[in-house]
C-alpha cells in the first residue's frame, strides 16, 4: 500500500499562548487565524462558511486526549 506523506505547516509564527487548548480556524494557506474558541461548533459559526482549516492547538504533551463532541 502506498502512503502519501504530507508535511505539517509551520504555524508557530501565528499561534500564541491564548490559542492553547482552543479550536482554531486557519485560512487555507495557514497565513492567518480566522477565529478561535473552546468549541469547534462555535469556531465554525464564527467563520460563517468561509473556507478554513480547523485544528485543536495542544500544548507540548506526550499524550493528548481528544473530545470530538460538538455539544
Amino acid at each position: 500500500m502506498e502512503t502519501d506523506i504530507i508535511k505539517s505547516p509551520d504555524v508557530s509564527r501565528i499561534v500564541e499562548k491564548q490559542h492553547l487548548n482552543k479550536w482554531v480556524a486557519f485560512s487555507p494557506d495557514y497565513a492567518e487565524i480566522l477565529a478561535f474558541g473552546d468549541r469547534l461548533v462555535d469556531v465554525d459559526k464564527q467563520v460563517d462558511g468561509a473556507k478554513a482549516v480547523f485544528a485543536k492547538i495542544l500544548p507540548d504533551a506526550f499524550f493528548a486526549p481528544a473530545d470530538f463532541s460538538l455539544q
